[in-house]
C-alpha cells in the first residue's frame, strides 16, 4: 500500500468516525466512544459486503441526521415532547424555527455533511477475514449492555437483548415509541373529551359579567416594560393600567401544549384529565363560552389545546389546518367584537394569540420602531408592543354597552437566548433556564382602582384554581387552600414540567439574564 493510499484511508476512516460522532449528537444522544466504535464496525462490515450498500447507509443516516439535527442538537433525542412538537407544528412554524437556530447548529450540520462525504472515500477492505471480526466488535459493543441486563435478570424476555443503546438503532425505536405514545394519548384525549366532566360548580357573584382571558405566545416577562424592561416602552397600555401584576408567575412548562394542558385542565400525577378543563367548568357554571384562536387546530391530530377549545359554545381557529398560514393577531378582533355583542349573561371569552412566536420578524406587518441589540430581538420587542395594543383594543371594545368586564392576560411559556450577546442574538424554546418559565400575568377590570403587585410565586400548575377564583366559580375538585389573588405565600408553587413531562424545581434552574449586544 502506497503512502498516498494509506493517507487516503486514514483520512476517510477519520471522516467516518467524525461523521458517526456528530450523527449521534444530531440524534440527541450523549457522546459515547464505544457506540461510535460499534457503529464504525457495522459500517465497515457493510463496506466489506458492498461499497454501494456502505454509501447508501451513510446517505440515509446523513439525511435523517440532517432532518432531525435541528431538534436533536438543541432539545435531545426523540422523546414524546420532541415528536409531539413535530406533529403539532405547522409548516410555517417549522421554517421559522429553522431560521432561529443558533449558528453552532448549522456548523455541526455542515461538518457532519463534509465528514459524510469524506467517509464515502473509504476503500473496501481487501481481507474478507475481517468481516467476522468487524461483526463481532459491532455486536458485542452494541448489545453487551442489554445482554448483561437480561443475564442479571434486570430485563424481561429474550427480546430485551436487542434493545441496544446504539443511536443508529435506538433513534428509530425511540421515535416509534414516542409516536405510538402520542397517538395513544391523542386517542385517549379524543375519547375522554367526549365523556362527561366531573365538575359540580357553585357560582359566586364577583361583580363582573364578562371575563376575557387572553393567552399570549412565547413572551418573556423581562422583555415587557410593565415588568421592568427599560430598552423601549413596549407596553404603554398595560404599564399605565390599574390591576393585579404577578411579578413571580411561572408557566407550567416551556412549550405550548405541555404548558396549557397542565394549566387549564386537571392534572393527577402525570395524567391530564382533559375533559375536566376550564372551558368545561365555565360551561357547567352556565357561562357562554368562546374560544378564539390564532393558532392552528390540526397537526397530524387535533392538538390537546385545540380539543379543549372546541368544547366552547363558539370556537373559531383562524388557521385550522397544519398547512394554513395564520395572520396577525389583529385578525381576531372582529370575532371578539361579535362575542361581546352576542351574550347578555355571564361569558368567558378565551383569546389565544400567536404574535411573539419565534420568529417574530416573520409575522410583523410593519417594521420595528427601534433597533435593540439585533434584528430578531427588535422584532420580538415590537411583537410584544403589538400585543399590548391588542389588549388595549379588546378593553376598549369591552367597555362599550356598559359591560362589567374583567380581563386576564398571561403567556403560555417564555423563551431562552441563542447566540447571546452577538448581532445574531435570538430567543427560542427550551426548558433548561428560568426565563423559559418566567412569563407575564396580569389581571385588570373596568373598575380597577389601583396597581397591585403580587410578589409571591404562582405556578401555572395552579392556574386552574386561580382562574376559577377569578371567575367566581367554586368546585370541590379545585384547591382552595390559598387566596391566589392576594400577595400571600402558597405551597407548592416552585414546580414546573420539563419536556420529559417530569416535575422539576424552578428555583434550581440557572438564570439566562437579559443581556443585549451593544448597538453600533
Amino acid at each position: 500500500m502506497t503512502i498516498k493510499s494509506t493517507l487516503k484511508s486514514l483520512i476517510a476512516t477519520a471522516g467516518l468516525f467524525l461523521f458517526l460522532s456528530l450523527l449521534h449528537l444530531c440524534f440527541g444522544y450523549e457522546y459515547k466512544f464505544i457506540y461510535v466504535l460499534s457503529a464504525a464496525a457495522l459500517f465497515v462490515f457493510c463496506l466489506s459486503l458492498s461499497k454501494t450498500l456502505y454509501i447508501a447507509l451513510i446517505v440515509i443516516y446523513w439525511l435523517v441526521g440532517l432532518i432531525y439535527g435541528a431538534v436533536g442538537l438543541n432539545y435531545g433525542y426523540p422523546d414524546v415532547n420532541a415528536i409531539g412538537s413535530l406533529m403539532y407544528t405547522d409548516n410555517n412554524e417549522s421554517l421559522e424555527y429553522i431560521a432561529g437556530l443558533p449558528v453552532k447548529t448549522y456548523l455541526y450540520l455542515a461538518v457532519m455533511t463534509v465528514s459524510a462525504v469524506v467517509a464515502c472515500l473509504l476503500s473496501t477492505p481487501k481481507k474478507r477475514s475481517w468481516r467476522l471480526a468487524l461483526f463481532i466488535v459491532f455486536f458485542i459493543s452494541a448489545f453487551w449492555s442489554s445482554s448483561k441486563d437480561y443475564i442479571q435478570g434486570k430485563s424481561e424476555g429474550i427480546t430485551s437483548v436487542f434493545k441496544s443503546g446504539l443511536p443508529e438503532i435506538r433513534f428509530f425505536r425511540d421515535s416509534y415509541n414516542s409516536y405510538a405514545q402520542i397517538r395513544k394519548d391523542n386517542l385517549r384525549y379524543a375519547k375522554v373529551i367526549e365523556t362527561s366532566d366531573h365538575w359540580d360548580p357553585v357560582v359566586r357573584d364577583t361583580g363582573y359579567d364578562t371575563y376575557i382571558l387572553v393567552i399570549g405566545e412565547s413572551v418573556r416577562k423581562d422583555f415587557m416594560q410593565a415588568f421592568g424592561f427599560t430598552h423601549h416602552p413596549n407596553t404603554p397600555w398595560m404599564s399605565s393600567r390599574n390591576g393585579v401584576f404577578f411579578d413571580n408567575y411561572i408557566s407550567a412548562s416551556g412549550s405550548t401544549t405541555l404548558s396549557l394542558t397542565n394549566a387549564l385542565a386537571v392534572r393527577e400525577g402525570k395524567v391530564i384529565n382533559l375533559n375536566d378543563n376550564l372551558v368545561a367548568l365555565a360551561n357547567k357554571a352556565g357561562f357562554h363560552t368562546y374560544w378564539i384562536s390564532n393558532q392552528h387546530l390540526k397537526g397530524i391530530y387535533d392538538s390537546p389545546v385545540g380539543i379543549m377549545g372546541k368544547k366552547a359554545g363558539f370556537a373559531h381557529f383562524v388557521a385550522p389546518n397544519r398547512s394554513d398560514k395564520g395572520g396577525p393577531d389583529e385578525m381576531l378582533l372582529p370575532f371578539v367584537r361579535d362575542a361581546l355583542a352576542e351574550s347578555t349573561g355571564k361569558q368567558l371569552i378565551v383569546v389565544h394569540l400567536n404574535g411573539s412566536h419565534p420568529q417574530p420578524c416573520g409575522r410583523l406587518t410593519e417594521n420595528f420602531d427601534k433597533f435593540i441589540g439585533s434584528r430578531n430581538i427588535s422584532c420580538y420587542v415590537k411583537s410584544i408592543e403589538n400585543t399590548d395594543k391588542l389588549l388595549s383594543d379588546i378593553a376598549q371594545m369591552a367597555g362599550k354597552d356598559n359591560r362589567r368586564w374583567t380581563m386576564a392576560y398571561f403567556s403560555d411559556h417564555g423563551l431562552m437566548f441563542v447566540d447571546k450577546g452577538t448581532e445574531n442574538t435570538n430567543v427560542t424554546h427550551g426548558d433548561s433556564v428560568k426565563p423559559n418559565f418566567q412569563v407575564p400575568f396580569f389581571i385588570t377590570a373596568y373598575d380597577a382602582q389601583s396597581q397591585t403587585r403580587i410578589n409571591h410565586f404562582r405556578s401555572g400548575l395552579s392556574m386552574l384554581p386561580l382562574l376559577s377564583q377569578w371567575l367566581g366559580i367554586d368546585d370541590k375538585k379545585l384547591d382552595k387552600s390559598c387566596d391566589w389573588l392576594k400577595d400571600t405565600e402558597c405551597a407548592g408553587q416552585d414546580k414546573v414540567v420539563n419536556f420529559k413531562n417530569e416535575l422539576k424545581n424552578f428555583s434550581e434552574l440557572p438564570d439566562d439574564d437579559l443581556v443585549l449586544p451593544a448597538t453600533k
